[in-house]
């Protein structure tokens, strides 16, 4: 408090930078004051940033631009993690927890964590040098595929590391009471039974590799953009490698798209397919990026040489939209049914209920299927409201059964190999040259497939708040 009071009493310059600043950040406006600076002005900012989602974050991360210094930006951020897990789960016994764990030092922070978050997170930020400061900042963390909140895996693993260094420790009975009191809360007693009965805290479940290519517009020049890549290599920690940028015009993204695949070919010497995930702004998402040809096997497209999926630059940028976005992809990831995906515009009422409508009533619809590429409006509200994965039609009409198509790659419950299954079935298309409708239609899908954990640049502060299953 008294460093926020500090910078608002500061000139009046300084004041309005930083109010802009925390607006920027916040993605919410700070109502003026007729004296904007002075003690006043730091409550009210205070009072506005607690009421929202991420909002001590938002002042922490407004802080490296007023020159505060690293420890003064560090001690800022842990208020942000206490506050903000104190929010979520008002009725824990925290200051009991604070009491016994903020003392307790391990030497596995971060293997704990990575198990915890179930290879999610390569480490915990600087800040963290307790188990008490982990378990704050993990309360904020994304439930992982199996259904648990990692804060919940980080109490079992670290009691489980107790219990190897002490006999009948009452901190690790502690951390399996407070584990077991919360899970209860949210009926998820059987799952944690079952994170218990794996003990091993040095393995992690593989990741992913592959490489992911962005293109964000140049703010200079107009049709040019910026391509940056990241390659990740490590199949147990997220730590994506960043390459150099480059800026490219609009007729040479196709040549540049493939030479960085190629070079992360020739980096990881993969078995099998890649996952070649590309941010694309709105303007670039119809980009039939699967399609790309390759100088030395120009009749082989990207699409069947590897699994290639799009994400969207907007909202990879836009933090105010990550929550819900976390959200939908914990109920993907957990609620595997047919009811997640909603195809619009319905066949009995086509553009008679708005899409954020819809949106608002069913908050745990995870798939949105269109009949044709999405207009800027419909896109910003599936961004805006979360929607993780988004299927259309390359061409504005489809041929064959558009729906029966996208039922066959949802395959039954099990929508979370649906990008396995439409790399499978481009590769199938194109080795039998199949002409059938549905195979046509499969071959036209534009699939955006947004994994809010899989950010190319994710730092600590990647805001990835759970959910309730």
């Amino acid at each position: 408090m008294r460093l926020l009071v500090e910078i608002a009493q500061s000139s009046g310059s300084r004041s309005n930078l930083w109010v802009g600043t925390v607006e920027h950040f916040l993605g919410h406006s700070v109502p003026s004051l007729e004296d904007r600076h002075g003690a006043q002005l730091a409550r009210r900012v205070i009072d506005i940033c607690a009421r929202r989602p991420f909002g001590l974050a938002a002042l922490a991360d407004a802080l490296p631009r007023l020159g505060a210094s690293p420890e003064q930006i560090e001690r800022m951020r842990s208020v942000a993690d206490e506050w903000q897990a104190m929010q979520y789960y008002p009725d824990a016994d925290w200051a009991t927890m604070r009491a016994r764990l903020k003392p307790l030092p391990t030497q596995r922070l971060h293997t704990l964590c990575r198990s915890a978050t179930e290879g999610r997170l390569t480490a915990l930020p600087e800040r963290c040098q307790t188990p008490w400061d982990a378990l704050v900042y993990l309360t904020g963390i994304n439930a992982t595929p199996t259904g648990l909140p990692p804060a919940l895996l980080f109490l079992v693993r670290l009691a489980e590391e107790l219990q190897q260094t002490e006999t009948r420790s009452p901190t690790a009975e502690d951390c399996l009471r407070w584990a077991y009191d919360w899970a209860a809360d949210w009926d998820l007693e059987e799952e944690l039974d079952e994170a218990r009965a794996s003990s091993d805290t040095s393995q992690t479940p593989p990741l992913t590799g592959g490489v992911i290519i962005q293109l964000g517009p140049d703010v200079l020049e107009s049709d040019m953009y910026v391509l940056s890549y990241w390659i990740q290599s490590d199949a147990h920690t997220w730590s994506p490698r960043r390459g150099r940028d480059r800026t490219v015009g609009r007729p040479d993204v196709q040549k540049a798209v493939c030479q960085v695949v190629e070079l992360a070919e020739e980096e990881l010497m993969p078995a099998g397919p890649l996952m070649v995930e590309c941010v694309l702004p709105y303007e670039l998402l119809n980009l039939p990026v699967e399609r790309f040809a390759f100088d030395d096997e120009p009749d082989v497209p990207l699409g069947v040489r590897h699994t290639v999926l799009v994400r969207s630059l907007e909202r990879l940028r836009n933090r105010s939209w990550h929550r819900e976005w976390h959200m939908r992809w914990a109920h993907l990831n957990s609620h595997t049914s047919r009811g997640t995906i909603r195809f619009l515009p319905e066949s009995e009422h086509p553009g008679q209920t708005s899409l954020d409508v819809v949106l608002g009533e069913d908050r745990q619809l995870a798939i949105l299927c269109l009949n044709a590429p999405p207009q800027r409006a419909e896109m910003d509200t599936a961004l805006r409201r979360g929607v993780p994965v988004v299927i259309w039609p390359r061409e504005a009409h489809p041929a064959g059964n558009w729906r029966s198509t996208v039922q066959e790659l949802a395959g039954g419950n099990d929508l979370s190999e649906l990008p396995l299954r439409l790399s499978e079935a481009r590769r199938r298309a194109w080795i039998t040259q199949d002409r059938e409708p549905s195979v046509a239609t499969m071959r036209g899908l534009a699939v955006l497939w947004d994994d809010p954990q899989r950010q190319p640049e994710a730092t600590e502060d990647v805001e990835s708040w759970w959910v309730l299953p």
